[in-house]
C-alpha cells in the first residue's frame, strides 16, 4: 500500500511543479494589480473635486491586505490538491512511525539506536507535513524520500525483530536440550 500511495504521488510531480508557480504567478500578478488600485487611489483621492475624494477614498480605506489574504486562500485549487495528495501518505507514514514504536517497545529492553532513528523519521515527516521548512516551494520529494527511508527502516527493524526472536528461540531450545542431559 505504501509503495503504490509512493507511486501516485511521484507521478504527479511534475504536475504539482508547473501548476503551483502558475498559482504562485497568478497570486503575485493580483496582489500587485490590488496595491497598484491602492496606489491609484492615493493618487487621486485629491486629484479632483469633492465628489471624486468621496469615491476615491472608501477606495482608499479598503483593507487590502485582508482582501488579498481573503483571495490567497481561497484561491489555491493546486494547492490543496496537493495537500489532497500527499496527506494520505503522510498519515501512513506517521501510522508506521507508532506502529515501529510499539514494535521497538514490544521486543526490544533498551532500543536506543531504533528509537533515536524512528523519532528522527517522524520528526523530518511531522515537519514536512506541516510545512515547516518548506511552506513556499512544496515538492514531493521531500515525502517521497521520507516515505522510502520509513519503509526502509520498516523493514529493517522486521527482520531485526524476526532474528531477535530466532535467537530467543534458538536459546530456548538450546536450554532445554542441555537441561534435559
Amino acid at each position: 500500500m505504501l509503495f503504490s500511495i509512493i507511486l501516485n504521488v511521484h507521478s504527479k510531480h511534475e504536475y504539482f511543479v508547473e501548476h503551483l508557480k502558475k498559482e504562485r504567478d497568478q497570486l503575485n500578478t493580483i496582489k500587485q494589480q490590488l496595491f497598484q488600485l491602492k496606489e491609484n487611489a492615493s493618487t487621486n483621492l485629491y486629484k479632483n473635486g469633492p465628489d471624486c475624494h468621496k469615491c476615491w477614498y472608501s477606495i482608499y480605506k479598503l483593507n487590502y491586505y485582508s482582501i488579498f489574504s481573503y483571495i490567497s486562500a481561497n484561491n489555491k485549487p493546486i494547492k490543496k490538491s496537493y495537500d489532497d495528495t500527499l496527506h494520505p501518505l503522510q498519515h501512513l507514514l506517521i501510522a508506521i512511525y507508532y506502529v515501529n514504536l510499539y514494535s521497538m517497545g514490544l521486543i526490544f529492553k533498551t532500543p536506543f539506536r531504533l528509537f533515536l532513528l524512528s523519532t528522527l523519521f517522524a520528526i523530518i515527516n511531522v515537519c514536512i507535513y506541516g510545512e515547516i521548512f518548506i511552506a513556499d516551494a512544496p515538492n514531493v520529494y521531500y515525502t517521497v524520500i521520507i516515505g522510502i527511508c520509513i519503509f526502509l527502516f520498516s523493514i529493517f527493524l522486521l527482520l531485526k525483530m524476526i532474528i531477535t526472536l530466532l535467537t530467543i528461540v534458538h536459546y530456548q531450545i538450546m536450554k532445554n536440550i542441555l537441561s534435559n542431559e
